[in-house]
């Protein structure tokens, strides 16, 4: 503003219409058109707000893999326990194998 002023001294309040006036008011208009680059405050609240919703995103994505984990989880118990079963009959079999195979 003092840079005006100085300028343009009093010249101003005659101006009944717009003029190409040469302060350097179009760079401080589009300056400040963004608030965002201005207002620290702002700037701020937009950059939580964005940390939000990627913090949001990512617990999301983790209780979907926590579900998917459970059931990985629960498929290799279920596996394990087949498994030993299947260890235990086979251990029967070559026993009762091998009797079936001497009384011959």
């Amino acid at each position: 503003m003092e840079s005006f002023e100085t300028k343009y001294d009093d010249t101003w309040s005659k101006v009944c219409k717009d003029e190409n006036l040469l302060c350097g008011l179009n760079a401080k208009m589009k300056e400040f058109s963004d608030p965002t680059k201005v207002d620290v405050v702002i700037a701020a609240l937009k950059t939580t707000d964005e940390i939000k919703s990627i913090l949001h995103k990512n617990i999301k994505e983790l209780l979907e893999r926590h579900g998917d984990l459970d059931k990985l989880l629960e498929k290799s118990i279920d596996l394990n326990t087949q498994g030993r079963e299947m260890l235990k009959q086979s251990r029967k079999l070559d026993k009762s194998w091998w009797r079936w195979c001497c009384c011959f």
